[in-house]
């Protein structure tokens, strides 16, 4: 851990930095699914999650509290705000996995081929098998008498 103090605004300045490079880095993606979804989704998640980490522990206020039911308060409050920040980013990120983990939206090409395949196969088994049974059928039972002249 980094043993250097830092005020408020000079962690604020390094989390704007930090999400500046890591928007600048993701802009130059050729994902197309990633580029859709980086500012719905993708640099709210990071933000949060750059927030969450380098935001101040609960113990660490700038001016001490009153009494202990204040400084209890406080507390209770940024623990509160913590986990909200965190449950939010695990939405984000979990929306974003979704959605780049599940195919896009159109046909699937395997899923084309796949489905053709079935069809024909279904058209042999219903329509050409039985006619070939039935001419087979008929060229047992019934030879083909030839007619001379």
């Amino acid at each position: 851990m980094c043993s250097d103090v830092f005020s408020p605004c000079d962690l604020c300045c390094r989390r704007n930095d930090i999400i500046a490079e890591l928007s600048q880095l993701l802009h130059s993606c050729s994902h197309a699914t990633l580029e859709q979804l980086l500012q719905p989704l993708l640099l709210p998640c990071l933000s949060t999650i750059v927030e969450s980490a380098q935001s101040q522990p609960p113990g660490n206020t700038a001016s001490a509290p009153k009494s202990a039911v204040h400084h209890n308060i406080l507390e209770a409050a940024a623990a509160a705000s913590e986990i909200q920040m965190r449950g939010s980013a695990w939405v984000m990120l979990g929306m974003l996995r979704l959605h780049l983990a599940a195919p896009p939206a159109g046909a699937d090409p395997v899923g084309k081929y796949a489905f053709k395949k079935a069809h024909v196969e279904r058209v042999l088994n219903e329509d050409v098998m039985p006619e070939t049974e039935v001419g087979l059928f008929l060229v047992l039972c019934c030879p083909v008498q030839t007619v001379t002249q």
